[in-house]
């Protein structure tokens, strides 16, 4: 009778439970369907954005929203639905209507103020068609099925919601640009009578209206637009090309190559020195600085402002290596964590980046070392173009906020493979493990996507973790991370995840693990990270050339365009560990030539450093190829008084750049014009001895069948 009752009693339990819950949360019902423009749209891409006008005075914009699907929730016995729009975001107002709305970048005039007209609008209303609330932002330490929804006062309101079709943020600067977010409403509701209204076309146009001097941008600094910078424009701003032709101030001079300044803790210094020679000979002129110099007590306040007035001095700058674990060189504080992106934000009072941090953390010189080792390797041996690194993996937990991760890496999967990658293994919950990843990594991997919950030392999701890294047999292999996950960066305590990624060997003292990670110090929200994850998968996809820095903050700016505290949040605690000037990608934009089987590729090879240099004498003619897209050539001189070297490098079939160092490796002088013009370059040389040419394609650009002409004068003592 006892086991009769116990037993009865669990089951009215049971379904007591049951109907609680299917008052409260969702239960069982997901079903999409797909609701397009009554069938007339051509393009199957969810929206479309078209910059029809731009010059110095106005652009014109034209928004399409061609498809939308619907989710069906149900929300205390009622139906309702849930609008997914691809390359949309969301406000994440708790209680409000969730309503996708599009945010898209334009570049404005530097100090000009500006107005927005809508010219033309179109729109369909749906009837009876109940809008689920936003639940807000949860963070990833949260199951987002435990929480319920709840409709906010936004479903009192007569009118429809947003009231505002589209609007205008205020300026930002992006180094050397300035920017304003255009975010478009398309998606309205009206709750008195359940009507979702959808802009299916709306063309708008910012002029300009006077002068501004909020967040103004002056010309002092530089005119040279930054070629590291280029692909992040391009990601950022709808109307940069628009904006590239000959009458922009910025197109009138020739671009520039960024330069590195590395602070190191004291100790660690002298590990970098062949970093230091590496770079510099690959043309980004290297500086470093010891923390005692910055900050003698490691105030955070001190590197920022020495990092400031730094690019203020040296307008060229665009990457900062920190060499340090937090005790060495430390960070601003940022919510709960820690914050290395607080250091790229050096022009206007805004969160966009104008350069990019990165960071060696270690905590001995072993540590530096290997950092250091692979780096140098994964840039002399050209692993950006290997076979294996067009193979990726995609680990993700069985959990989602709107979109689920697993649709999140599937999503990823499905774009990299269309951009060219081989492979990308699927290592999805349930049933993760540890020994799935292990297997994939030590088999050549080029880049893992993880979109999961995370700990300090592992990935919950498979259980992976610093353990694990250890034990790889992936030397000469090395991915790079981006991780949608809690606290795997928190590198502030402890050795963490991420940072045990960077400074693990094998047996035989080779770097193994990673060539880089994106992880967060923080408990992460849901949904922005999967944004900004997408816009580095975006930007890896349009295969242009590309550094980590690059990749992974140019990415991260769709969350700075969406601009909520959980976007702002996930953008200033997601850190870079790695060398952020390394080359992700070469370029795969400029034409390729076929070798002429009857020519060498190029006749001095092996020059692609200053130790392998062909030594070329005053007054000669000297015809090579630049014949990849990884190609680099160097020539040897040497003066034996003091006088003018000068150089010119003509017939040139891409647009080349030429550069002379010093015995050191220091960069003296630089011709950088775009297109194919002549490069040329007149130094006063006042240091007798060895100097250094190099001659590289810019952005990848060479040719197999086309030589270029090179001939170099430097006095010499008879």
């Amino acid at each position: 009778m006892k086991k009769l009752f116990k037993s009865k009693l669990s089951v009215f339990l049971f379904l007591l439970t049951f109907l609680v819950t299917q008052c409260f949360f969702v239960f069982n019902t997901r079903t999409t369907s797909s609701l397009d423009n009554d069938g007339n749209s051509n393009s199957t891409d969810d929206i479309s954005v078209t910059v029809l006008e731009s010059d110095s005075h106005h652009t014109v914009v034209k928004f399409d929203i061609n498809n939308f699907s619907k989710d069906l929730v149900n929300i205390n016995n009622k139906s309702y639905y849930n609008i997914n729009c691809e390359g949309t975001s969301l406000p994440l107002e708790e209680g409000a209507p969730e309503l996708p709305r599009i945010c898209r970048n334009i570049v404005i005039p530097n100090d000009a103020d500006v107005k927005l007209n809508v010219i033309s609008s179109e729109y369909k209303d749906y009837k009876k068609l109940p809008i689920a609330p936003s639940k807000g932002s949860i963070t990833r330490d949260k199951n987002p099925e435990d929480i319920p929804y709840k409709l906010g006062k936004e479903y009192k309101n007569k009118n429809f919601y947003p009231s505002e079709l589209v609007s205008f943020s205020e300026p930002f600067i992006m180094r050397e640009l300035r920017g304003t977010t255009i975010t478009l409403n398309a998606f309205q509701y009206k709750p008195k009578n359940e009507t979702l209204r959808v802009y299916k076309s709306v063309t708008v146009e910012i002029i300009t209206n006077g002068k501004s001097s909020l967040n103004s941008l002056t010309t002092s600094r530089s005119n040279k637009i930054t070629s590291d910078f280029e692909p992040a424009y391009s990601n950022t701003f709808i109307n940069y090309s628009n904006i590239k032709t000959p009458t922009h101030r910025l197109m009138n001079n020739p671009s520039e190559t960024g330069s590195m300044l590395i602070i190191s803790y004291d100790q660690f210094s002298s590990a970098m020195n062949s970093f230091i020679n590496w770079k510099n000979s690959r043309g980004i002129n290297t500086t470093l600085v010891n923390m005692s110099t910055v900050s003698s007590s490691n105030n955070p306040t001190e590197i920022k402002n020495y990092i400031q007035s730094y690019y203020n001095q040296h307008p060229e700058l665009t990457y900062v290596l920190l060499v340090g674990d937090y005790a060495h060189v430390s960070s601003p504080t940022y919510s709960t964590g820690v914050s290395d992106p607080t250091y790229t934000k050096v022009a206007g009072s805004d969160d966009y980046p104008d350069i990019y941090v990165g960071r060696f953390s270690a905590e001995s010189i072993a540590d530096v070392e290997t950092q250091v080792q692979r780096s140098i390797e994964f840039e002399q041996n050209g692993y950006n173009t290997a076979a294996w690194f067009k193979k990726g993996v995609g680990i993700a937990s069985d959990e989602g906020s709107g979109e689920t991760d697993i649709q999140q890496m599937d999503s990823i999967k499905s774009r990299l493979l269309n951009a060219g990658y081989t492979q990308v293994d699927s290592i999805y919950d349930p049933g993760a493990s540890a020994s799935s990843v292990t297997n994939s990594l030590n088999q050549g991997r080029g880049i893992i996507n993880y979109c999961g919950h995370g700990a300090e030392n592992y990935w919950v999701t498979t259980g992976f973790s610093n353990t694990n890294i250890k034990n790889l047999q992936n030397p000469g292999q090395l991915p790079f991370i981006v991780s949608v996950s809690c606290v795997s960066g928190k590198f502030q305590s402890g050795t963490c995840f991420a940072e045990t990624w960077l400074r693990s060997k094998n047996s035989n003292g080779n770097p193994i693990g990673a060539i880089g990670t994106l992880m967060s110090t923080v408990n992460q929200p849901w949904i922005p990270p999967m944004n900004g994850q997408d816009g580095i998968i975006d930007l890896l996809c349009n295969n242009s050339r590309v550094s980590l820095g690059g990749l992974c903050y140019s990415g991260e700016t769709r969350m700075l365009d969406n601009g909520t505290s959980s976007d702002l949040l996930t953008f200033n605690t997601w850190t870079l560990f790695g060398d952020p000037s390394i080359q992700i990608l070469p370029d795969s934009t400029n034409p390729t030539d076929p070798t002429d089987p009857e020519e060498p590729a190029d006749p001095y090879e092996p020059n692609d450093s200053t130790s392998q240099a062909y030594t070329i004498n005053s007054g000669v003619d000297y015809s090579s190829y630049i014949y990849s897209n990884t190609d680099v050539d160097y020539y040897k001189l040497t003066t034996n008084k003091s006088g003018v070297i000068s150089a010119t490098l003509t017939n040139l079939p891409y647009d080349y750049d030429l550069y002379l160092y010093n015995s050191s490796g220091k960069r003296v002088a630089s011709s950088t014009k775009s297109s194919t013009s002549n490069e040329s370059i007149s130094y006063s040389a006042r240091t007798l001895g060895t100097y250094y040419l190099k001659v590289v394609g810019y952005n990848g650009a060479h040719s197999a069948s086309t030589k270029y002409n090179l001939n170099a004068s430097y006095p010499i003592a008879n």
